[in-house]
């Protein structure tokens, strides 16, 4: 290829991306407190969530890209071994939490569902069009104790807050920490092993008996 024609092929490559759409994703989601007790982790078997409503000023209209509004949600799907779940009650007032086979999820997002159970939070508050957290807003125990880093899906809904589709829903999916069975500790597997070697001894000496 000589410079030329790579130059025309890189040209054309920059202005493809120019004009390609960047794709909008919903800015209503979950997130993972690890320390959610003053910097504490949290009981083993128990999991605290808060949510982000992140939105930013649309360059050309000055308006909030994305509003939070009354209805838009965020689900938690396919938690292992939940046992029970709860809404922090300084949130009562704005949000409801519930659990189903099928969460709810966004028009044209399929995420992993499976018969597990989802969790979803929902908003009913007023409108927001402000960036707003939501710190540690719900936990649930499950009977696996140990996390799974970004293992796990969410997906968030909210609506446009200006364009040609203002006012219609938007959504999106991420991924997000979840339970997991818990790995022994090193200590352990060591005090497993002699208890295995132990037992193999033990066995040994009967036979020869």
């Amino acid at each position: 290829m000589t410079r030329r024609v790579l130059h025309l092929a890189i040209a054309g490559t920059l202005a493809a991306m120019a004009m390609a759409p960047i794709q909008a994703r919903a800015d209503f989601e979950l997130i993972y407190e690890p320390t959610p007790n003053n910097g504490a982790a949290a009981a083993p078997g128990t999991f605290v969530y808060s949510a982000a409503f992140n939105t930013q000023l649309d360059a050309g209209t000055g308006q909030p890209a994305e509003t939070l509004t009354s209805g838009s949600f965020v689900t938690l799907y396919d938690v292992p071994g939940l046992i029970n779940f709860a809404l922090d009650p300084a949130f009562a007032s704005r949000f409801t939490l519930t659990s189903q086979s099928t969460g709810m999820t966004p028009s044209g997002i399929a995420p992993p569902d499976s018969s597990a159970p989802n969790l979803t939070l929902v908003y009913n508050g007023p409108t927001l069009s402000t960036t707003t957290f939501f710190t540690n807003v719900f936990s649930l125990t499950s009977q696996f104790t140990g996390t799974a880093p970004g293992a796990g899906y969410f997906s968030g809904q909210d609506t446009k807050g200006t364009g040609p589709s203002a006012g219609s829903s938007i959504g999106s999916i991420g991924r997000i920490t979840q339970p997991a069975a818990a790995t022994p500790e090193p200590a352990s597997l060591v005090m497993l092993a002699i208890g295995l070697v132990g037992v193999g001894a033990t066995y040994r000496s009967r036979r020869r008996a």
